[in-house]
C-alpha cells in the first residue's frame, strides 16, 4: 500500500500522471554508521579483526523515474481524485472540489437543429394532424402533381390519425400549409442567426433561440 505519491499537475489542476511510492520507491543509500563507537569487549583475544561497523541509511533520493517537477500529494487525495476526476482539481498540491463550467454551445448549430425539429414536428390543417417532415412534404408534392397529370378526383391520404380521402383542392391546401410551415421554420432560423451575429448579439442563450422557434405556428 502506498504511503506517498507524486503527481505531475498541469496548470489546469489536472494531474498528468501519478507515481506512487510502492511502484516507484525512493533510492536509498546505505553506508557505515559514522557515529558508531566500538566499546570494550569481554575477550580481547577473541578479536580477529577490526570491529564491524553497522550500515545505516545515509540518504534517500527520489526515484529517477519520477519527474523532477512532480509534487508530493497525499495518497488519500490521489485515491479521491481517481474516484471523481470531473469533480476535483489540485491547487497547490491539495485536492479541491471543482465545478466544471457549462459546455460551450454552438448556438448557430443549435438553431439549425431546432429548425429541423420544428419543421418535422407536425402541423394541423383545419384540425387534421399531418406529418411535416421532409419525406412527408415530398409525398404530398408528388401526390398533387400526380393528380394533376392523371386527373384523379381524389386520393387516399394517410394523416397522423390514419387514412382519409382528399380531393385535389384539399391536397393543394395540405401542400400549401406544409410549404408555409417550412418557410416559417427557415424564417425562425434566420431570425435566430441574425440575433447571434448582431453587434452586440441580441441572442446569447439556447433559451432565447427556443423562444424564437416557440413563435412558429403549428396550426394552419
Amino acid at each position: 500500500m502506498s504511503v506517498r505519491c507524486y503527481a505531475l499537475i498541469g496548470t489546469d489542476g489536472v494531474p498528468r500522471g501519478f507515481w506512487p511510492d510502492d511502484a516507484y520507491p525512493d533510492v536509498v543509500v546505505y553506508g557505515p554508521d559514522p557515529n558508531f563507537i566500538s566499546g570494550p569487549v569481554e575477550d580481547p583475544d577473541a578479536i580477529t579483526g577490526p570491529a564491524e561497523v553497522p550500515e545505516i541509511e545515509l540518504s534517500r533520493t527520489r526515484n529517477p523515474a519520477v519527474p523532477a517537477d512532480a509534487v508530493e500529494i497525499a495518497v488519500a487525495d490521489w485515491l479521491a481524485f481517481l474516484e471523481d476526476q470531473a469533480g476535483h482539481r489540485f491547487v497547490d498540491g491539495k485536492l479541491t472540489a471543482y465545478t466544471p463550467p457549462p459546455p460551450i454551445v454552438d448556438l448557430a448549430a443549435y438553431a439549425k437543429r431546432r429548425r429541423d425539429e420544428a419543421e418535422a414536428a407536425g402541423i394541423t390543417i383545419a384540425g387534421l394532424a399531418v406529418a411535416s417532415d421532409p419525406d412527408s412534404q415530398t409525398r404530398v408534392s408528388n401526390a398533387y402533381a400526380g393528380m394533376q397529370v392523371t386527373g384523379a378526383a381524389s386520393i387516399r391520404f394517410k394523416a397522423s390519425a390514419g387514412f382519409v380521402v382528399l380531393t385535389l383542392d384539399q391536397v393543394k391546401a395540405v401542400g400549401s400549409a406544409l410549404f408555409a410551415h417550412t418557410q416559417a421554420c427557415f424564417d425562425a432560423e434566420g431570425e435566430a442567426l441574425a440575433g447571434l451575429s448582431a453587434g452586440p448579439p441580441t441572442i446569447t442563450t439556447t433559451a432565447e433561440v427556443d423562444a424564437v422557434f416557440a413563435a412558429v405556428p403549428t396550426a394552419y
